[in-house]
């Protein structure tokens, strides 16, 4: 553990260096802004250490709102061009009633099926109610006219 923290003391160290040398030098900080952040494609140190990076939240592709603006067709296309990554993150975050590990293993048509099928489902949600509504106005038109 020890080596460890001298580890990190002499890396805070270094941070600290480059942090004054940037507030001082704009040329320095201008070259520090076009590091690319995915320096470490490995998740791990030769130490063993792993590196924990934040998850990123990127904006994600709403298909309900889609369906409603573009219809089904055109969201089946926007889905086909997709990657199979995308289309499981879709499908986690519209609540799927599938785990994980579940979704991971649909093929890419059952995913876009999927995907189309919850859709759907959740913005016919209230129809029922309106047609119900629509039947009950209908029949009170026609006991007036009845009584007429």
């Amino acid at each position: 553990m020890k080596e460890v923290e001298d580890k990190l003391r002499e890396l805070m160290g270094i941070i600290g260096a480059i942090l004054s040398k940037a507030e001082s030098d704009s040329d320095f900080s201008s070259k520090l802004n076009d590091i690319p952040l995915n320096i470490l494609e490995n998740n791990s140190t030769k130490g063993g250490v792993s590196v924990r990076r934040p998850r990123s939240r990127q904006s994600q592709f709403n298909s309900v709102d889609y369906l409603g603006k573009n219809g089904e067709d055109k969201l089946r296309e926007e889905l086909d061009s997709k990657t199979n990554t995308e289309l499981c993150q879709i499908l986690k975050a519209e609540s799927s009633h599938r785990k994980p590990k579940e979704i991971k293993s649909l093929d890419r048509d059952r995913l876009i099926s999927e995907i189309i099928s919850n859709a759907l489902r959740i913005l016919n949600k209230g129809s029922a109610f309106l047609q119900v509504k629509e039947s009950d106005d209908t029949s009170s038109d026609s006991g007036s006219d009845v009584e007429e």
